[in-house]
């Protein structure tokens, strides 16, 4: 969505914390102080970031590498989301105008451009991949016409999904760039799309794109600044969104929602024993089916038991992606870190 921008914020460093070890959070140093909202783990020991002006990194922890892989020529580009493959091969998106994808499959020594979309109207909002070969990414609606663009060929070229398969949405509603998670994708042929203002509203394909049906969540909505911001799937049925008013958390509501038949319906927080409101999450992620990270700039929120008791932590981050026993952050002013999930369970005890 057009409107979203970054705000001028100051991180809250553990150490000022009485209750928190300035340990728990790993940070990497950077060069830029760029925002960073396109984030993808390949491991616990490597990820890949995306953001502001053009700004590409990879992280290697074992090391305690941080590599600047930013591609020449795209210093104006603001890539708000990634996919990597491996440490060797990653794609980024833009958002804004150009549309512009490009590609990597030497660790970021070159680049090449794999799509291009100067259509007025156009601002994507995410891509992801179900496996090293098929993947979708989404753009704000043009009109009533909501772009997808699918790959069979692991992003070396695009092809738009015929909008005619597509239900109508509200005229130029837009999804949220924010993290890189209003679109994800899982096992074989779902995937699952969320957009805001008016409404908050759910596209869900269950092969691969062919088909799509609409549905509707209790996620906040109304404004421009309001709706879904990101998906994590449990499994195929249990599916979480997180949302609100990106404006800040006093503004936001219902903020947390589930579904349990794979996003054709949305529970309540009444109804499904949710208990975290009043926040503004704009990325969420479910590590197993008790145990969820809800975060954004304004703080973090992590539970043990679905949601019913969450403790809170006072690191800001935009987007996170989970390796297998630590969670990578990125956020604004060149932050990047990891967080183990070890740790996040010692916390909340």
């Amino acid at each position: 969505m057009k409107k979203l921008f970054s705000f001028p914020i100051f991180l809250a460093l553990f150490a000022c914390a009485e209750s928190q070890e300035p340990s728990l959070i790993e940070k990497f140093s950077l060069s830029t102080e760029a925002g960073f909202r396109g984030i993808s783990a390949v491991s616990d020991d490597i990820c890949w970031f995306s953001g502001a002006e053009g700004q590409v990194y990879r992280v290697e922890a074992t090391n305690n590498l941080t590599i600047n892989c930013s591609p020449t020529g795209f210093s104006e580009s603001d890539f708000r989301d990634i996919h990597a493959f491996s440490a060797s091969k990653a794609i980024i998106l833009s958002a804004g105008l150009p549309a512009v994808m490009l590609l990597t499959e030497d660790g970021g020594e070159s680049w090449r451009e794999v799509y291009r979309n100067e259509t007025e109207g156009i601002f994507f909002d995410a891509l992801d991949f179900w496996d090293d070969q098929r993947g979708l990414a989404f753009s704000d609606a043009t009109g009533q016409a909501l772009p997808i663009i699918e790959t069979k060929d692991g992003g070396k070229t695009w092809q738009a999904i015929d909008p005619a398969l597509i239900p109508p949405s509200h005229f130029n509603q837009g999804g949220f760039a924010a993290s890189g998670t209003s679109l994800k994708t899982y096992g074989k042929g779902q995937a699952i799309i969320g957009l805001g203002g008016k409404e908050s509203t759910i596209y869900i394909t269950q092969d691969f794109g062919r088909s799509w049906h609409r549905a509707f969540t209790p996620i906040d909505q109304g404004t421009d600044s309001k709706g879904i911001f990101s998906f994590s799937f449990i499994d195929e049925k249990r599916i979480l969104v997180g949302g609100g008013d990106y404006k800040g958390d006093s503004l936001s509501d219902e903020c947390i929602s589930i579904s349990e038949n794979g996003g054709y319906s949305w529970k309540v927080s009444q109804e499904s024993r949710i208990s975290l409101a009043g926040k503004y999450i704009s990325n969420i992620i479910a590590i197993d089916e008790k145990q969820w990270l809800a975060h954004s700039r304004y703080g973090a929120y992590f539970t043990e038991d679905a949601g019913r008791n969450w403790q809170s932590f006072p690191f800001k981050y935009y987007s996170g992606s989970l390796g297998e026993n630590y969670i990578w952050l990125s956020g604004p002013k060149g932050d990047l870190a990891r967080v183990a999930v070890a740790d996040l369970k010692k916390k909340s005890l």
